[in-house]
C-alpha cells in the first residue's frame, strides 16, 4: 500500500494533542497520531469528518486526505510532552491513533513496531489502543503501559473479536461498542476488563443516533455477569462511568 501525504500539510506535532472527545476526556487527557488514515470506510467515522474539514470542501477530496500516512516527525511527542505530576482522571492516558486504524492490514509491521518501541521506551505514559482488525494484534507483544481494545458495532464482528482476544495478553483488554449500532449478544465477555458504549456521532449526512436503552441494558447485564467495568459515554448515571485505573493507573 502506498502511503499518501494529505492534501494539505499539517503543522508538525512535537507534543501530544489535547483529547478532543469531551465524553472521554475525564479518563484520557491526550491523543497521539504517529500513523493516520484508514480503509475500513465506516460512514460514521469522526476521523474522516475531521479530515474533510481540515483538508477539503468536497467528499471525494476529504476521503483522499484520509489515506494512510506515517508521520516520523511526530515520534518525539511522548518525550517532548511535559509529564503531569498526577495521574488523577487519566492525566497520563494517551489515546493512540484517533485519526485512523494503526493496526489495519495496510500498515506495515515495521511501522507499528517503531511506534510500539516508543511506547515501551516511555513507561511514564499509559497508551490506549483500538482497532477494528483485532487479528493484527496477534502479531505483536504489548508492554504493560497499554490498554488494548477492539471496536465492535455489529453482531458479525463479535466472533472474530472474541477469537482474537482470548489469545491476547495485555494489562487491560477492552471492548468498544462506540457506536453501538445493533443489539449485540456475546457468548462470553470474560476476555475483557472493560466495555465502552456510545452513540453514533452526527455527520454531515446523518444525525446523531442514540442506541435504545434496551440495547444498552442488555450489554451492561452481559458485562456485569462477566465482571467487566462499564462506561456509557452519553449517560450521566455515575453507575455507568467506570473505567480501569479509576483510582490512579
Amino acid at each position: 500500500m502506498r502511503w499518501d501525504r494529505p492534501v494539505k500539510a499539517t503543522t508538525n506535532m512535537t507534543v501530544f494533542d489535547r483529547q478532543e472527545d469531551k465524553s472521554i476526556r475525564q479518563w484520557c487527557k491526550w491523543s497521539w497520531d504517529p500513523i493516520t488514515g484508514c480503509e475500513h470506510d465506516c460512514r460514521y467515522c469522526h476521523g474522516i469528518e475531521k479530515a474533510r474539514k481540515l483538508y477539503s470542501r468536497t467528499r471525494e477530496e476529504g476521503y483522499s486526505s484520509f489515506k494512510p500516512h506515517l508521520w516520523p516527525d511526530r515520534f518525539d511527542a511522548p518525550h517532548n510532552t511535559p509529564i503531569p505530576e498526577s495521574n488523577v482522571s487519566g492525566n497520563r492516558n494517551v489515546f493512540l491513533g484517533t485519526m485512523g486504524d494503526m493496526f489495519g492490514d495496510w500498515v506495515e509491521k515495521e511501522h507499528i513496531e517503531a511506534v510500539l518501541d516508543i511506547v515501551r521506551d516511555t513507561p511514564q505514559w499509559n497508551y490506549i489502543l483500538q482497532t477494528k482488525n483485532p487479528r493484527r494484534y496477534l502479531e505483536f507483544e504489548f508492554p504493560l503501559n497499554c490498554w488494548v481494545g477492539v471496536k465492535v458495532d455489529k453482531q458479525k464482528e463479535v466472533k472474530p473479536a472474541l477469537e482474537c482476544f482470548s489469545r491476547i495478553e495485555a494489562s487491560v483488554r477492552f471492548l468498544s461498542c462506540d457506536p453501538l449500532l445493533e443489539w449485540l449478544l456475546f457468548p462470553t465477555l470474560e476476555c475483557f476488563d472493560w466495555i465502552m458504549i456510545g452513540p453514533r456521532p452526527k455527520t454531515k449526512s446523518k444525525p446523531v443516533f442514540y442506541p435504545p436503552k434496551i440495547w444498552i441494558s442488555s450489554l451492561v447485564k452481559q458485562a456485569r455477569t462477566s465482571g467487566c467495568k462499564v462506561f456509557v459515554k452519553h449517560l450521566k448515571d455515575p453507575g455507568y462511568k467506570e473505567y480501569p485505573g479509576r483510582d490512579g493507573f
